[in-house]
């Protein structure tokens, strides 16, 4: 069951998500809510841990900051393609064309956040980098938590504190658009 409410504010919209998974679901790869972001705004700036990937149980190599990337240089190319690109302790993020005009979301508390533009349909089909789709969209994924990083298939699956569980899970972020001139 998913439940969202969505309120007008001075700055922006607040969105809030109850999210209640049932036994059964002990572990999924990532609890939140996914955008399709229109094309041309593919510049992503976060504050958060990076300067690269990270998951909840891959972080002794990050630090906190404010980083940017192009949404295209935020993955890692896998020989294998698979969700990649992940940002943990994320304190707001943006997509932002060139002249810094876009949305940014700032979540009430920090969060995990991708952006591609490949859908995780994409990611599955592929067999190999060669077969992965670009398209012009981003596909971001504003997450409670992903799941850590591990599947068991070349070394030890991943630790079960960093699966995600049945049960109640809470998002809640201020969506803004930013950079454009005000009308008014």
């Amino acid at each position: 069951r998913h439940e969202q409410i969505a309120r007008f504010a001075e700055s922006g919209i607040l969105f809030s998500h109850e999210m209640h998974l049932p036994e059964g679901f002990e572990d999924l790869p990532r609890v939140g809510v996914s955008f399709v972001v229109a094309p041309g705004l593919d510049r992503f700036r976060w504050f958060g841990l990076g300067p690269h990937e990270s998951y909840r149980d891959r972080v002794a190599s990050t630090r906190a900051g404010l980083f940017e990337s192009s949404v295209a240089a935020l993955g890692v190319p896998y020989v294998h393609p698979q969700s990649t690109g992940n940002r943990t302790e994320v304190r707001f993020c943006a997509l932002e064309d060139r002249r810094g005009q876009g949305v940014r979301f700032e979540p009430s508390n920090p969060i995990e956040a991708t952006a591609s533009h490949s859908t995780e349909d994409d990611l599955d089909r592929a067999r190999h980098t060669t077969d992965l789709i670009s398209r012009d969209e981003i596909f971001l994924n504003l997450d409670v938590a992903a799941r850590g990083v591990g599947t068991g298939a070349c070394g030890p699956d991943t630790s079960p504190e960093y699966r995600l569980r049945a049960g109640m899970h809470r998002l809640a972020y201020l969506l803004k658009v930013q950079g454009i001139p005000d009308e008014s």
